[in-house]
């Protein structure tokens, strides 16, 4: 049963009615990444990371990960009450998960996880290094690597990582979250044809950015090294759980952008069939730093700050503003000589400029 699978069930709106009445709503951003649609039903809409938005059966946050089932929530009280018995059978503590399905039962020895054989042994959908049980083991420090490693699949999900000398392309602060984009120094393949599979995004909440002063004046072109939990959230690769962060000095030439085709990063190649056809090379470029030339707005901004622009074929390509501090002033039919930004995942595919200078009539 996934943590994903189900939404907090009604006991445990009760168990938390009293903690409701007391809570105090704050503003802090969730991960990167925005979505295009617009939220249903009636709450309290706003980032998922509250002790009362983490309790009430509905996504505030309109990413379709209810309560619980949102990393957002992972450091709230609401989210972390412990199964007093991880072997009975039973929700001892009311959160729809049972025995080894919750995480609070991740170290206890009834939910023992092999972290290196492949297996999910304690039956919580979360195989080796993702398992929270495994923090810590030999076998998910996988030390120093390149961002490649991690983006070709080399490194998993869930196995602590350290990038040494890469280089910040893009960085967002939003009520205090702090989301950066990473890229190896210009050349730094890998085992690939550089630039592919060279970029990551970064995220840390901000209630813990005051741990890593280097981040209160980051700046795009800024060096660093840093080590993190190498996550998936909301389909995008993300570097999360940071443990180390600090600027450095050793990196070699700032990435440029790479120009690519339209077609080889589209949203969707195909509009007419059903779902979104990536363009081929779009897994192997998520995060890296890209522009695509001569291309006509197909829409203006929707209500999120997103439009898609074309190259003359069928091919679609989503720009999204996450980066820009406002949504960029595009009229349909516009046309750009080239668009700059860097190629996210999250939430599917999109290029995200990160000034208006990078949108080039």
């Amino acid at each position: 049963m996934s943590r994903r699978a189900f939404a907090l069930l009604l006991p445990l709106v009760f168990a938390l009615s009293a903690l409701w009445s007391a809570c105090i709503v704050t503003n802090a951003n969730e991960g990167e990444g925005e979505g295009e649609g617009e939220g249903e039903g009636e709450g309290d809409m706003g980032p998922e990371n509250t002790e009362a938005r983490c309790s009430d059966g509905i996504s505030n946050d309109d990413d379709n990960f209810v309560d619980c089932e949102d990393y957002d929530c992972d450091e709230t009280e609401a989210c972390n009450q412990p199964e007093s018995n991880c072997s009975d059978g039973q929700d001892n503590n009311n959160n729809s998960y049972v025995d080894c399905q919750d995480f609070s039962c991740d170290l206890d020895p009834a939910c023992a996880e092999d972290c290196a054989d492949g297996a999910d042994n304690d039956g919580d959908t979360r195989i080796d290094c993702a398992d929270g049980g495994c923090a810590g083991d030999p076998a998910c420090d996988a030390g120093t690597v390149d961002i490649q490693a991690i983006q070709d699949g080399s490194v998993g999900m869930g196995a602590v990582a350290t990038l040494d000398d890469v280089i910040v392309t893009a960085v967002k602060v939003d009520d205090g979250d702090v989301t950066l984009y990473l890229q190896e120094p210009d050349g730094v393949a890998g085992g690939h044809t550089y630039p592919q599979f060279s970029g990551i995004a970064f995220y840390v909440g901000a209630s813990f950015v005051s741990g890593f002063p280097d981040l209160g004046a980051i700046a795009a072109g800024d060096c660093v090294t840093t080590t993190g939990e190498v996550t998936e959230r909301n389909s995008g690769t993300q570097l999360f759980y940071i443990s180390a962060f600090a600027k450095s000095t050793g990196c070699g030439a700032a990435p440029t952008p790479v120009v690519v085709s339209l077609d080889d990063i589209a949203t969707d190649t195909d509009p007419g069939t059903a779902n979104d056809q990536a363009g081929t090379l779009a897994e192997a470029y998520e995060g890296v730093l890209l522009t695509v030339e001569t291309v006509q707005a197909e829409e203006v901004p929707n209500a999120d700050g997103n439009f898609k622009v074309s190259g003359g074929g069928d091919a679609v390509l989503l720009i999204s503003d996450f980066l820009l501090s406002a949504t960029p002033n595009v009229t349909a039919s516009q046309t750009f000589s080239s668009i700059t930004g860097v190629f996210s995942q999250f939430y599917g595919y999109s290029l995200q400029p990160r000034t208006t200078g990078d949108l080039v009539p």
